[in-house]
């Protein structure tokens, strides 16, 4: 989810009696929500591992999705993430109408931020949200299972190449 929405420190405070120091403890961030006062707050309440869900590198996809951000604003608030964790990495989703097999020039600035670790999820359509709609309706077409796969493989083998290798399938 989106912890930034809600306020983390008294959850960190009643999380610090089981904190050992060698546990990872991971907190999602929506690029929006990233910034110096919220990393310093959870840096300080003991998390040690960032995920950003950026879920897309194409402008448009972001846009029909409703993420409110571009690429651009992404990777600034990656920047901003690395500077206060190493162990800090992104989101992906493959699969979303309108998405294309092919890397671009965006995955190779993506091979610059250094990611320690990319979750790539399959599209999943949600019952009742915009994207379901439009489907039901036959105004939105979502890639079949093994368009997806392929893209999977690609962004696999992009992400192996980029010195991140799989350790679980979504």
């Amino acid at each position: 989810g989106s912890p930034a929405l809600c306020d983390l420190k008294p959850v960190l405070e009643a999380l610090e009696p089981y904190l050992d120091g060698e546990s990872e403890f991971t907190v999602e961030l929506h690029p929006l929500d990233v910034n110096a006062e919220t990393l310093a707050m959870l840096k300080d309440g003991g998390v040690n591992r960032i995920s950003m869900g950026v879920q897309s590198l194409d402008d448009a996809i972001l846009a029909d999705m409703g993420r409110g951000y571009s690429f651009y604003e992404a990777e600034k608030a990656f920047v901003l993430v690395k500077e206060y964790f190493d162990n800090a990495g992104i989101d992906l989703i493959v699969g979303y109408p309108g998405e294309t097999a092919a890397l671009t020039p965006r995955h190779a600035r993506l091979a610059k931020w250094g990611l320690k670790h990319c979750s790539v999820y399959s599209l999943m359509v949600e019952e009742k949200t915009r994207l379901w709609k439009s489907v039901q309706c036959g105004g939105t077409t979502v890639p079949d299972d093994d368009t997806v796969m392929n893209r999977l493989r690609i962004v696999a083998a992009f992400l192996s190449d980029i010195g991140l290798d799989r350790y679980e399938i979504s």
